[in-house]
C-alpha cells in the first residue's frame, strides 16, 4: 500500500530527517479519557503531569535531549487522534500546570 511505501522511505532516512521511530525513541503514555464529538482529551490531573514532566526532565538530561526540538505529541507522528499528547505537550513547552 501506499502508506508502507512511504514508511518503509522514510525509515530509510536518518533522525532528524524524519520523526523518531520505536527502534530509537521511548514513548511515555499518559492515560485520559477521549471525547470522540469534540475530539478531545480531559485534561490531565496535577498529579499526572507532575509526573510527566519530572520523567521527561529526568529522561532530557540522562540522553541531552532539547524538548522543544526532540518531543512529539504522539498524534503528530502516529495515524491516530491528532490530539494524542498535544494538551501535555504544550502544558510542558508552556510551564504552565493543568
Amino acid at each position: 500500500s501506499d502508506l508502507r511505501n512511504l514508511s518503509r522511505h522514510e525509515a530509510g532516512k536518518k533522525y532528524p530527517l524524519r520523526y523518531p521511530s520505536n527502534s530509537d525513541s521511548i514513548g511515555i503514555e499518559v492515560v485520559g479519557k477521549f471525547s470522540p464529538s469534540q475530539k478531545t482529551f480531559e485534561k490531565p490531573t496535577l498529579q499526572q503531569f507532575k509526573s510527566l514532566k519530572w520523567l521527561v526532565e529526568i529522561i532530557s538530561k540522562e540522553y541531552k535531549i532539547n524538548i522543544k526540538t526532540n518531543i512529539y505529541a504522539h498524534g503528530a507522528i502516529a495515524r491516530k487522534e491528532v490530539a494524542e499528547g498535544a494538551q501535555l505537550l504544550q502544558y510542558l513547552f508552556s510551564g504552565a500546570t493543568p
